[in-house]
């Protein structure tokens, strides 16, 4: 086996350019209900971790306390007394389990009445192009929407870095109007800056807030909307039914495509 071209180097390289980034100033975006989405589509949608908890499937800081980077209240550890990972070794099988818990749910989860909208708004044209996503549990994929995966270690650093399988640079389907940013937040943002580039109106769902293992409300807010964005505050579950109600003008659509 060959390595390939400066492995040794990627972990710093992606550390330097991703996760060291410039925050931008948070501008004035305009709050709307999902109604206002309307008329700026078609739209690309780049789908962050929300719709994948709703389905099941635990967010990316789970890894973290297991593997010993953020403690239970969400803060880093910095300090070798609060490093639990040599757990792993005094309760290798608990570990196990709990290491591969993740992978499990990912296998199990089914698709949302989200993610039944979703398919159902791309096939009639109202999205557009691969689904822009960071998540790892291919709930697109497995429904038959392309997706187009950001942050690929083995390859590149991030997008717009990011190389189809002709290993060309990948370009935003030119049909869009708009991005429609679906609970993303930090540096998952570059594909947002990207977008302003070419024109493209940026629309978030976000209700920034998440929930902590015990059920407690943590608040989460958008980085860095900027002036001219627009701001649908609701989770993705609450949210995607109604625009679709509005497009489709079926309202009792989503108990149809929750059994679809």
């Amino acid at each position: 086996y060959r390595l390939p071209p400066g492995l040794h180097e990627r972990p710093w390289r992606w550390f330097y350019e991703v996760g060291l980034r410039p925050v931008l100033p948070t501008g004035r975006p305009t709050y709307v209900g999902p109604e206002g989405i309307a008329s700026h589509l078609p739209a690309l949608v780049e789908l962050g971790c929300g719709p994948s908890t709703e389905a099941g499937v635990p967010h990316l800081s789970t890894l973290h306390r297991i593997y010993g980077v953020s403690n239970p209240d969400f803060s880093f550890v910095f300090r070798a007394p609060e490093d639990n990972l040599l757990n792993v070794f005094a309760t290798p099988e608990e570990s196990y389990r709990r290491m591969t818990d993740i992978y499990r749910a990912c296998a199990v989860a089914e698709p949302t009445p989200f993610y039944r909208a979703l398919r159902d708004l791309w096939q009639r044209g109202h999205f557009v192009g691969p689904v822009i996503t960071n998540n790892f549990d291919c709930l697109c994929a497995d429904m038959g929407l392309p997706e187009m995966s950001l942050r690929r270690y083995d390859q590149e650093a991030y997008f717009p870095l990011y190389r189809d399988e002709r290993q060309e640079e990948a370009e935003f389907d030119p049909r869009a109007r708009s991005l429609l940013v679906i609970g993303v937040h930090a540096d998952r943002r570059l594909a947002q800056l990207r977008a302003r580039r070419r024109g493209l109106k940026v629309i978030y769902i976000d209700p920034e807030r998440y929930l902590a293992p015990d059920g407690t409300p943590i608040p989460y807010p958008v980085e860095a909307p900027q002036d001219g964005d627009l701001f649908v505050q609701a989770t993705a579950g609450e949210a995607l039914p109604r625009l679709h109600a509005l497009l489709t003008g079926e309202a009792p659509a989503m108990a149809r495509l929750a059994h679809a």
